[in-house]
């Protein structure tokens, strides 16, 4: 039995959504799943208050996206995730992107 590509963008997305959930305790949003050489690649945004800020001002409400990248082999086993950085919001409006 041969699994379609949408099957296994599927298989790939629940795996990576299994694993980042329970590695982080958050719920995650997917942001975009695809095959790559080698596996899958499938990327989420995970909002999270702010460490940094919140040890400087307890009381902060700036939250983080944190973008999360997990890759899965061939066989959609989990080989590596990381988090690739993040955008800065506060609860009553949007930030750009903070880079430095």
């Amino acid at each position: 039995y041969s699994l379609t590509l949408n099957n296994m963008i599927d298989k790939a997305v629940k795996s990576a959504t299994e694993f980042l959930k329970g590695e982080l305790k958050k719920e995650v949003t997917l942001l975009k799943a695809g095959k790559v050489e080698g596996g899958w690649e499938v990327r989420f945004e995970v909002v999270e208050k702010d460490k940094y800020v919140a040890t400087i001002v307890p009381q902060s409400t700036t939250y983080a996206r944190n973008t999360y990248v997990v890759k899965l082999d061939s066989k959609f086993d989990i080989t590596s995730y990381e988090n690739l950085g993040q955008r800065y919001t506060h609860p009553h409006e949007e930030r750009d992107e903070i880079k430095g």
